[in-house]
């Protein structure tokens, strides 16, 4: 396969395991994949999900920095919100000047308070997103090709599934929704538009910012022009229109929020406008896999994962990750439709079946890079996912 494979890791605790363990298992899957000649290494920002370690980007990726030589580190996504564009100018420049030009801010939008969670039907197509937070509707004029409406069933466009868009409303009043709202952002911060944050991000790495007139300088540790900025979102809404506007690479999320994918990158080029660090549009698109030598053997070690996105996308934050060795709990029709296009666009197989499925998504999106995620009770199971397909990637 001619693109290449980068790797986002969210730092699963698995179940019976200790924060320590899972740790040591993130660096475990830094090296596996710094060896194996992966592009980058993502880490995410999940805030009151106990089964997922990751909560703070820069933190983590100093964690697992240091078991690495070569692969890029960055954040997929810090929220822009939660953290302000000084503190991630400040954190990532710090982490520039520790892995100098292997440096990556990938940028994705908190839901604003009192809206809507990520990825809900009840957003606008200008609502907020993050990561995966961007509506997921097609905007005016779209093709039928690029999306569905979220209350069709499920689709396939050249061997690719689109799914529909789950009904994630139910999530609106959920006790860590409300706590999130409320103790994420800061309340002092000037209400800036999302544009406007990721101007002044961009500023303050450069050293061209200005606060009321007066020029900031380089304030962060080291000029971070190193630094390679993205903007994360699932759908055609603002930060699809915030990348092409102003001339950033994209990075669109699969494995997160799928019924937007194409709808989001469609919309991001056709508003493209170049920039002098990137001419042309760049596009990243995430998927989940994972591999085994048998498909049989795949679909084991897969098991588990239909209750850990279900513990997320009910509010009640997510669980730490469960073992193949339990068997999985039965769902209501409402539990299976809450994670029914998760489901449907995880890539469980052999190396041979999951290849052939991330080339048709890297076809159907014009992709210029994946983003694997392989999530799995067992590190060993991830390196072995990460090992298999790098292979076989490198032999097609």
């Amino acid at each position: 396969m001619s693109i290449p494979l980068s790797v986002f890791d969210p730092v699963l605790l698995p179940a019976e395991t200790d924060p320590r363990e899972a740790i040591d298992d993130a660096r475990t899957l830094a090296a596996a994949a710094d060896a194996l000649g992966y592009r980058r290494l993502w880490h995410g920002e999940h805030h009151l999900n106990p089964g997922v370690l990751g909560s703070n980007p820069a933190l983590t990726l100093a964690l697992v920095g240091p078991v690495t030589q070569h692969i890029r580190l960055g954040s997929a996504a810090s929220l822009v919100g939660p953290r302000t564009p000084l503190v991630l100018a400040e954190d990532f420049g710090l982490l520039a000047a520790a892995f100098p030009g292997r440096i990556d801010l990938g940028l994705g939008r908190a839901a604003a308070p009192g809206g809507p969670p990520p990825g809900t039907r009840a957003e606008t197509p200008t609502g907020d997103g993050g990561p995966a937070q961007d509506p997921q509707r097609e905007p005016a004029g779209a093709g039928a090709s690029s999306g569905q409406d979220p209350a069709a069933g499920p689709s396939e466009v050249d061997g690719v599934v689109i799914p529909a868009a789950p009904d994630l409303s139910a999530a609106l009043g959920s006790p860590l929704r409300a706590a999130s709202r409320a103790l994420l952002p800061t309340p002092s911060t000037p209400a800036l538009d999302y544009g406007a944050q990721v101007d002044l991000l961009l500023g303050l790495l450069d050293g061209t910012a200005q606060h009321d007139g007066a020029a900031l300088g380089q304030v962060v540790a080291r000029p971070a022009v190193d630094v390679e900025p993205w903007v994360l979102g699932s759908g055609p809404g603002v930060s699809a229109e915030v990348a092409a506007r102003r001339g950033l690479r994209f990075g669109a999320n699969y494995h997160v929020s799928p019924a937007g994918t194409v709808a989001a990158v469609r919309r991001y080029r056709e508003l493209f406008r170049p920039s002098p660090e990137v001419p042309c549009p760049v596009v990243s698109v995430s998927a989940e896999v994972l591999i085994a030598d048998t498909a049989a053997e795949a679909r084991r070690r897969a098991s588990g994962y239909a209750a850990w996105v279900l513990s997320i996308r009910s509010g009640a934050g997510a669980v730490p990750y469960p073992s193949p060795a339990h068997p999985e709990p039965s769902r209501t029709p409402q539990e299976e439709a809450l994670v029914a296009d998760r489901l449907q666009t995880r890539f469980v197989g052999t190396a041979e079946q999951v290849a052939e499925r991330l080339d048709a998504l890297a076809r159907l999106t014009g992709a210029d890079e994946l983003l694997i995620s392989a999530s799995a009770h067992r590190v060993e199971h991830r390196v072995e996912t990460l090992t298999r397909l790098a292979e076989i990637w490198r032999t097609a």
